[in-house]
């Protein structure tokens, strides 16, 4: 992967695929789980981009289309000192907010990372986000998008490990 865009505020982020190869978090030391490399916006870019500056921006990230259609093998020992923080997946930011109130939104803007499309590094052009990170809008009990350890496919959030 190419170096970040010095301006860039945002690190490339790792998300772990939900597949019967991953154990729970903690369950299993040092095994081999499988992920994608989630790409900031600007340095996809290039740091070229019709909307600099704004929340799309610094709050972008586009899964590379190659580890997710072939995903990284990580040893989760690795993973271990990493931070983790929230991504919002969806097929648009109206499915990502869809349900919420001003407050999910406004949390979603300021503390997460929102990916709605994946991104070829070859021929640096959008792709559909692959199904295996598409999430699906499910009623939930509490109504919440903001719940801790929530599963692809199940919520629009997800906790992605810090890369830098």
């Amino acid at each position: 992967f190419e170096e970040r865009v010095p301006e860039d505020p945002s690190p490339y982020l790792l998300v772990l695929h939900p597949c019967p190869d991953n154990p729970p978090p903690g369950a299993v030391e040092n095994c081999m789980v499988k992920g994608t490399i989630l790409i900031p916006c600007r340095t996809a870019s290039r740091g070229n981009f019709p909307l600099n500056g704004t929340y799309f921006q610094d709050h972008e990230v586009f899964a590379d289309d190659s580890s997710s259609r072939l995903p990284i093998d990580f040893s989760s020992e690795c993973l271990n000192d990493l931070g983790k923080c929230i991504v919002y997946f969806g097929s648009s930011i109206h499915s990502i907010t869809k349900g919420q109130t001003r407050q999910d939104i406004e949390d979603c803007y300021k503390k997460g990372y929102v990916c709605i499309r994946g991104f070829d590094r070859r021929t640096r052009s959008p792709r559909r986000l692959c199904a295996a990170l598409h999430s699906i809008n499910e009623k939930k009990e509490d109504n919440s998008k903001n719940k801790e350890g929530a599963g692809l496919g199940k919520s629009n959030e997800q906790k992605a490990p810090l890369t830098n």
